[in-house]
């Protein structure tokens, strides 16, 4: 069997036996919405809010967007906006970097596509690490000082725009995940602290210390928000669309989104082979979010493929750094107490170490990722081979063509899904999440009462035929039990 998986900008061919089982999980398909009607409409529909137009009236509005790393077509978005806001003296664009790298000219191109030459003299981008650039906020409950991008405290409005994707631990992008792209180095740090308990998981969202922690951040940010965000097919077209508020936008995205990128199978497998697809395979601190996924699919002992080419690297300066010296019994030992951004990848990754082997094929030098137990390889064709030598040829084999954007979701024979950690947890926010039970019982009750119905009307027909059924007594004979 020839199967073909993406890398980079081309793609790379694989033999598999055919006494393999292979099974290839992907997220679902759109029902083939028109993407530009479907945005427009929620825009000019939105959900507990003003409109778009009515929005932007008066005020100094700040339109945030995703940067090149997000798979968000955010040139949709404007031409749903532009004309409202091209000629409004005072708006502003900024991107929402976080700890990634700084936008290059091509990255800008891309970001805004045919827009950016219209715009670009209010296009801003924020540095996590510029200090001149930051403002203190608040501070959150757990005792996060909050310092933000200084744009933000300059507008009055805000529009938020993304795309809502799974994460593996803070459960789903967007909504409410736009403010760490805004937020200061050390704010975004204490908050990835979380990322190590157990609750921070993909798709989870009820229970999450880290996805509570940036509703409390959005929260501490008291400014008039309208909120535009997309729900992405396999095939990334929009397949859904939502606007308005931003906590019902995110609420009815993850609804979609639990659907669309869930991926069912009945075992877990030998080898796991997961695909980072463009733009998260330009560095390892993006691509590590397929492997993540990746294992969730895979046995104990078994072998996850990442396949990533990594065009610019390991990632970030502060992670790449800290890979070269790494002393992994010492980050053990200290991270509770020592915690440093980028030590959870870094755990996550010898999580997955516990439970099997990770590979990864990719254009970074191999003693680049030696230190954290990762095996490079040069080509998938390699990487196949010699998984298929260790687990021999009838191994169970699982494909995620899009590893970043595809969560599998273990069954069990008789249907149910499966509750322990190595699989998916899959959790609602808590107004849904009420709203569900709430709908379920009265359901219940519904259903409780038809029964009885049943029953009472099944008891008197029986009495009924009974009594016809009945023989009468012979003349001059006495009833049974009569004197």
């Amino acid at each position: 069997m020839r199967l073909k998986v993406h890398y980079g900008c081309g793609v790379q061919e694989i033999d598999v036996p055919d006494t393999c089982e292979v099974e290839v999980l992907e997220g679902q398909e759109g029902s083939g919405v028109d993407e530009q009607k479907a945005l427009q409409d929620a825009v000019d529909h939105p959900l507990d809010s003003p409109s778009l137009k009515e929005f932007l009236k008066d005020g100094k509005v700040l339109i945030l967007v995703n940067d090149g790393d997000r798979p968000t077509p955010t040139p949709k978005f404007l031409r749903c906006m532009i004309d409202k806001i091209e000629h409004r003296p005072e708006t502003r664009f900024l991107i929402c970097c976080g700890t990634h790298r700084q936008p290059t000219p091509e990255d800008l191109r891309l970001i805004f596509g045919d827009y950016y030459e219209r715009l670009k003299d209010r296009i801003f981008y924020h540095d996590a690490r510029d200090e001149q650039s930051l403002v203190k906020i608040g501070r959150t409950s757990s005792g996060n000082d909050l310092f933000m991008n200084i744009h933000v405290t300059w507008a009055d409005k805000l529009i938020v725009t993304g795309s809502v994707e799974p994460h593996y631990f803070a459960g789903f992008t967007g909504g409410r995940k736009w403010v760490i792209g805004v937020a200061g180095f050390e704010s975004i740090e204490r908050n990835h602290k979380l990322a190590l308990k157990d609750e921070a998981a993909t798709l989870a969202l009820d229970g999450n210390p880290l996805h509570d922690e940036l509703v409390e951040w959005d929260r501490l940010i008291d400014k008039p928000k309208f909120c535009i965000n997309i729900v992405q097919d396999k095939n990334m077209a929009i397949a859904a669309a939502f606007a308005g508020n931003i906590t019902r936008v995110f609420e009815e995205c993850v609804k979609v989104g639990l659907g669309m990128y869930s991926a069912p199978t009945e075992g877990n497998a030998d080898i796991v082979l997961t695909v980072s697809r463009a733009p998260q395979d330009s560095n390892l601190y993006q691509a590590l979010k397929a492997q993540e996924h990746g294992k969730l699919a895979m046995k104990d002992g078994g072998i996850i493929i990442l396949v990533a080419e990594c065009r610019l690297g390991v990632g970030p300066r502060h992670f790449s750094e800290m890979l070269k010296g790494i002393d992994i019994e010492m980050l053990l030992k200290n991270i509770e107490t020592d915690f440093h951004l980028g030590q959870h990848k870094i755990a996550k990754m010898l999580n997955t170490l516990k439970k099997g082997r990770l590979w990864v094929v990719t254009d970074i030098p191999a003693e680049d990722v030696a230190a954290v137990g990762m095996e490079r390889f040069a080509s998938v064709h390699e990487a196949m081979d010699k998984a298929l030598t260790i687990k021999g040829k009838r191994a169970k084999l699982i494909i995620l063509p899009d590893g970043g954007m595809t969560v599998p979701k273990i069954i069990t024979k008789k249907g149910a899904t499966t509750h322990k950690r190595t699989a998916t947890r899959v959790a609602l926010p808590r107004a849904l999440k009420s709203r569900v039970i709430r709908r379920a019982s009265k359901a219940r009750s519904r259903v409780r009462a038809r029964v009885r119905k049943i029953r009472s009307r099944l008891g008197k027909a029986k009495a009924s035929k009974t009594a016809k059924g009945r023989p009468r007594p012979k003349k001059g004979r006495k009833r049974k039990g009569k004197k």
